[in-house]
């Protein structure tokens, strides 16, 4: 057994934890489609210049993705990895923000 098995937030709080996280994914993946320019920079190299692109749809749509993946998972079993799946789609969503403040 790994620290990432079992169950966590049983009862009412957990189904709060799971709905706040679900809107805050869903609220950055509308963010995201407002913010991000056409081409998102996907990849920076070792000099600190950005070298990898992709679409703008890309990114809402893995955070959004996984995130909300995660949170049902989490909503209907309380298991740990389906909260960190949701938070990692909520952090995803975040670091587009944050690189694309960076490198445009």
């Amino acid at each position: 057994m790994n620290r990432y098995d079992g169950t966590v937030l049983e009862g009412s709080k957990g189904m709060a934890v799971a709905v706040i996280l679900a809107t805050a994914v869903a609220a950055l993946a509308v963010a995201q489609w407002v913010v991000l320019p056409e081409q998102v920079v996907m990849h920076v190299g070792l000099t600190g210049q950005a070298d990898g692109y992709a679409p703008k749809w890309l990114p809402p749509l893995a955070s959004t993705g996984i995130g909300l993946f995660g949170t049902a998972w989490f909503a209907v079993s309380r298991a740990k990895a389906g909260l960190l799946l949701g938070a990692i789609g909520a952090a995803v969503g975040v670091l587009a923000l944050v690189m694309t403040g960076l490198f445009s």
